[in-house]
């Protein structure tokens, strides 16, 4: 099981572990066994999930998306707990449930979007939940969160100029080179 565990290669790819040390970078020039894909299993989805996209796992490792998000999309349930103080108030719940993880134009909705419609379709129609803690749970009565197409073009007129990012991260004292080339 652990030889066939996934690994974020040098390279950006995502592969299980006995590709990643055959590959020439890691391999000796004496060892005769060379795997490849064919060696692998092919139901490795069973144990692990869906494969997603070597870019998630690229934006994973530059900080550039929560791995939070993934956990929704991949177990197919947002577990909401109750803040510090148990969240008693009606306003506040209402908030959790119906601006943030479960309205029209809700973040959670929009980042499972943003996410699901550059992965493979099985992720794209995946059933989210939303378990609350101030609910009963119940299997028939929830709905699935929305997270479709619709909510993510919302953000296709975004546009954040590269000069600002430039100044910004100057401002952070962070090289520009690093953020974008990942050196």
């Amino acid at each position: 099981m652990i030889k066939y565990s996934l690994v974020l290669s040098s390279e950006g790819t995502v592969q299980p572990l006995l590709l990643a040390l055959a590959s020439p970078a890691h391999g000796h020039p004496n060892h005769h066994m060379h795997p490849t894909a064919s060696d692998i299993p092919q139901d490795l989805h069973e144990i692990f999930t869906n494969r997603l996209p070597d870019e998630v796992y690229f934006y994973l490792s530059r900080g550039l998306l929560s791995p939070q998000a993934l956990v929704w999309l991949t177990t197919g349930q947002i577990v909401e707990n109750p803040p510090l103080d148990n969240g008693e108030t009606t306003e506040y719940k209402r908030f959790v449930k119906e601006v943030i993880t479960d309205g029209q134009t809700s973040p959670r909705g929009t980042a499972l979007a943003l996410i699901s419609t550059v992965c493979h379709s099985s992720w794209a129609n995946k059933k989210v939940q939303g378990h609350f803690w101030f609910e009963t749970p119940s299997p028939h009565a929830q709905k699935p969160i929305l997270h479709n197409v619709q909510l993510a073009e919302r953000v296709n007129g975004w546009n954040v100029p590269y000069q600002i990012v430039e100044d910004e991260l100057r401002r952070q004292n962070v090289s520009p080179r690093v953020f974008y080339q990942g050196s």
